[in-house]
């Protein structure tokens, strides 16, 4: 049995996707734990399940590493490499960044050896996800990774998150994001928390008003 184990989560409406990655680890044998999950209030809540999921998965399988891939991906040649690399979790630092990069971290692969820091660090990416449902995975991991922490980070190769129509490269794993399937879901979503932040600012300056015009009436 091989130490690594790929995770993945998805939801109903992934399934073709999770099939079609499902498909790809078998032609290379390559063992797999996918969790199905229920779509929370918006996208980017559901994305937050991932460190969840990983930490879950870590826990199931204490003896083996974790190669996270999303449900959207698909494995294009033999994985290997990983034992070349030191460190507790390996993710892809976005060395291009520019307008083209709406974050400086990807998260469609993450590769996390089974360590206490690992974990520790899992519990801080949780903990940050919880502060609001419409941080997407991406936002959450972002601010946990600027706290001090003790994991271990390194570089992992654009090779192992390649975009399809982005990155010309010779991938081990390819990701299509499926996402942009539900960039009306994505944009509905950031018009009502626009919303709710604009009725929450409109209190505060109610109250404001309130308290200023009531001592000046004392």
């Amino acid at each position: 049995m091989s130490k690594l184990l790929v995770c993945g989560f998805y939801t109903e409406s992934y399934r073709d996707d999770i099939e079609r990655l499902e498909i790809s680890l078998k032609s290379f044998s390559m063992d797999y734990q996918f969790t199905p999950v229920e779509p929370q209030s918006c996208w980017e809540a559901t994305t937050g399940l991932k460190p969840q999921v990983l930490r879950q998965c870590l826990l199931d399988n204490p003896e083996r590493d974790v190669l996270y891939i999303d449900a959207d991906a698909f494995v294009r040649r033999e994985i290997t490499g990983f034992d070349d690399f030191e460190g507790d979790i390996g993710i892809h630092f976005n060395e291009q960044g520019g307008k083209r990069a709406s974050h400086s971290i990807r998260t469609g692969t993450i590769f996390l050896r089974n360590t206490p820091a690992t974990l520790e660090f899992l519990d801080k990416w949780i903990a940050k996800q919880a502060l609001n449902d419409h941080y997407c995975d991406q936002d959450s991991f972002q601010l946990a990774y600027d706290e001090p922490h003790s994991a271990i980070f390194f570089n992992l190769p654009v090779e192992y998150v390649k975009i399809f129509d982005k990155d010309n490269v010779k991938s081990y794993i390819e990701h299509f994001q499926a996402s942009r399937r539900n960039e009306d879901n994505k944009a509905v979503s950031r018009k009502r928390q626009k919303k709710i932040r604009n009725l929450l600012l409109l209190l505060v300056n109610f109250a404001l008003y309130g308290l200023f015009y009531y001592l000046g009436g004392l």
